[in-house]
């Protein structure tokens, strides 16, 4: 058996798992990949992993913003006095 040699894409998946990171594969409606890619094309987005990695992260802190408003609407309110 020889030595293998290193391809690029094994060092960029070594780099992005050191990182933290993990591939995530998924399927979406041609329009929505349309879509994507017309956001990069405008600048917006270096690539697709990039905007979804950024919508995923805005779906999660609109979740969390949810559930501390649900959580702050049942705690009951402080007792205020009247000024009278």
């Amino acid at each position: 058996m020889g030595i293998q040699e290193i391809t690029p894409a094994k060092k960029y998946r070594v780099k992005k798992e050191l990182n933290g990171e993990k591939q995530v594969l998924l399927w979406m409606e041609g329009r929505l990949t349309e879509q994507l890619d017309r956001l990069i094309k405008s600048g917006a987005y270096r690539n697709r992993s990039e905007a979804v990695t950024d919508a995923v992260h805005r779906l999660i802190e609109d979740r969390n913003r949810e559930k501390k408003q649900k959580l702050r609407a049942c705690q009951p309110r402080a007792f205020e006095r009247s000024k009278d």
